[in-house]
């Protein structure tokens, strides 16, 4: 494929504008690696723009920026950052597959045989409130020790 002035004037203008390689290859209809490959030859940036300004960092770090499902399983302790939630234990029989229902968790308990939570789910996720404080907490609560 040899590229036109025109085309190179085009991949610019759009990678200038933010626009994402696979957005630009639909437009031109090429590939991806198309775009990227040209990119690199002309020497443009790998990013659409520059380093994150301090309100952008701040922004990222804001607890009230990250998403309510996340936001109501990991509780804010003085404005800093999220921390681990308390175990929530609630005892709860497990379900198997056949018994589970709509309005179970979805969190798996056992693999031999395979059980089911059973818990009551939290609005618009698969899980309950324990087992979504686990599965999404989990990463911040893990030992910093890891043995990889």
């Amino acid at each position: 494929m040899r590229w036109s002035q025109e085309r190179t004037d085009l991949l610019k203008a759009r990678w200038i504008a933010g626009d994402t390689a696979h957005r630009i290859a639909g437009v031109l209809k090429i590939t991806d690696n198309a775009v990227i490959g040209k990119v690199n030859r002309l020497g443009l940036s790998g990013s659409h723009k520059g380093p994150p300004t301090k309100a952008e960092r701040k922004a990222r770090r804001d607890p009230s920026l990250v998403s309510p499902h996340v936001a109501a399983t990991a509780p804010v302790v003085n404005g800093s950052n999220p921390v681990a939630p308390e175990p929530v234990s609630a005892p709860r029989e497990p379900v198997t597959l056949a018994e589970l229902q709509p309005f179970h968790c979805r969190a798996v308990v056992s693999l031999s045989p395979p059980l089911y939570c059973g818990g009551q789910r939290v609005a618009g996720l698969p899980y309950c409130d324990a087992c979504a404080r686990l599965h999404f907490a989990g990463a911040r609560t893990a030992p910093s020790t890891m043995h990889i």
